[in-house]
Order: structure tokens, then sequence, then C-alpha cells
């Protein structure tokens, strides 16, 4: 349903927005990676990294949402406005029915890289979870990955880079399209099956009921789920791996 334009800001997403969201994450990405390979002392201290390279992409991605809050402020407001049926509830249901999925193709994605020789290794979160033991760290690893990244994930991807996708492809394209990039520009070779899929899943509910909470709900029980998983191996002994 196309909405009426009522402000400068109250537009849809365009596509050359997209291409220029999609590129500033793109080359903040290659800057990080250049800044590991300039001092090589970074590198050295894991966590250090993990954590710079973390408040680096919450960095620009306050200022993503900044941007595309400005340009495009009538229309997010109005795809973020309350649903009027219990997203939370209906987002945990949604995720639960999900996961056997996205397990399943947690797994394949580990037997396809156990065979062509690469072993699968948990994402960077893990690294920090388990090395750092500050209240002050883990509250923010916590809050970063629980509240923040579903809300901006979901803004960026879905509100922005999809709508625009609509623009230049069919619904089904556009959400594989969407998807995809929501998976590369995640920079977890290990998980990209996984994180396709789970691409795929935010992008469809956001369409069927053109508002982001149900989409935030789904992706914020997914990111709950994993930090719960990875309390359990720190603090209870569980010594599996993490695949998600």
């Amino acid at each position: 349903m196309k909405r009426l334009k009522l402000s400068a800001n109250d537009g849809t997403p365009d596509f050359p927005a997209a291409v220029g969201v999609v590129s500033a994450i793109i080359v903040f990405s290659c800057l990080i990676s250049l800044a590991a390979f300039k001092f090589p002392g970074i590198a050295a201290e894991p966590v250090f990294a993990i954590m710079l390279g973390l408040f680096g992409t919450s960095l620009i991605t306050a200022v993503l949402l900044c941007y595309v809050f400005a340009r495009f402020g009538g229309y997010l407001i109005s795809i973020l406005k309350p649903p009027v049926f219990p997203f939370i509830r209906k987002g945990l249901r949604i995720y639960l029915l999900f996961l056997p999925l996205l397990f399943l193709i947690a797994l394949l994605s580990s037997v396809f890289f156990k065979s062509m020789g690469l072993e699968a290794m948990p994402q960077q979160i893990f690294a920090v979870y388990m090395q750092a033991d500050s209240f002050y760290v883990l509250f923010s690893m916590f809050f970063l990955s629980c509240i923040a990244a579903p809300f901006a994930e979901e803004v960026i991807f879905r509100g922005v880079i999809y709508t625009a996708l609509k623009e230049k492809f069919s619904v089904p394209s556009a959400i594989i399209i969407s998807s995809l990039l929501f998976a590369l520009l995640h920079n977890e070779i290990f998980q990209i099956g996984a994180l396709f899929a789970f691409g795929i899943l935010l992008a469809y509910i956001f369409e069927k009921h053109d508002n982001l909470w149900l989409s935030i709900s789904v992706h914020f029980f997914n990111n709950l789920f994993a930090n719960a998983a990875i309390f359990l191996i720190k603090y209870a002994g569980i010594t599996e791996k993490v695949i998600l």
C-alpha cells in the first residue's frame, strides 16, 4: 500500500539511499579490517579487538539511523507504530516454530564447511562473553545484541534496504537480495546460511504485516536465546560449540 508524501522526510526509502547505506557498511567493514592489518597489536588482543569493532559498529549504526530517520522519518515512524496484536508473544511463537529449521540449516552448514576442510567457528561475540568477566562489558554486550541490534538492524535492513529494493525488484527478489545482504554484511561466513534463512523470515514478516515490531520481536528472541546459550556454556560448564 502506497503512502501519501506529506513532508520532506515522509517518502519511502529509495534505491539510491539503500545503495548508500550498504556502501557505508561495506566501507566501514573494510576500514576495520585495514586497522587490524595496520596495527597488529590490536589483533593480538582478541577481546579488545572485537570490543573495538563492536564500538565502531555501534557508532556507524547510530550514524546510519540518524541519516535514515532524517531522510525517511515519516515513513519509518509509520511502520514503527505499535500493532494491534500482541507482537511480543507472537514473535516468540514464530521464533520457536522457526528454531528447528534454523538448527538444521546451521548443522548442514557445519557439515558443508567440514567437507571443505574448514572447522566452523562460533560468532565473534562468543569470544568476548567467554573471556570477559566485567559486569559492564557483559551488560554492554547483552544490551547491544538483544536490544539495540534487533531494532537497528530491522530499521536498516527491512525498513530501508528491503523497502528500497522493492522499487526495483519484485517482492520475492527483494526478499532474497535483502536477506543475502543481511547475511553477508554480518561478516560471519560460517553462519551465512542460517543468517540468510533468518533474513528471509524477517523480510517475509515485515512484508506481511507492514510493521517492524513483529520482526524486531523475532530478532530479539533469536539474539536472546543465543545469549542465554552462551551464558550456559560460560557459567554452567557446558562445552558444546555454539553454532548460532
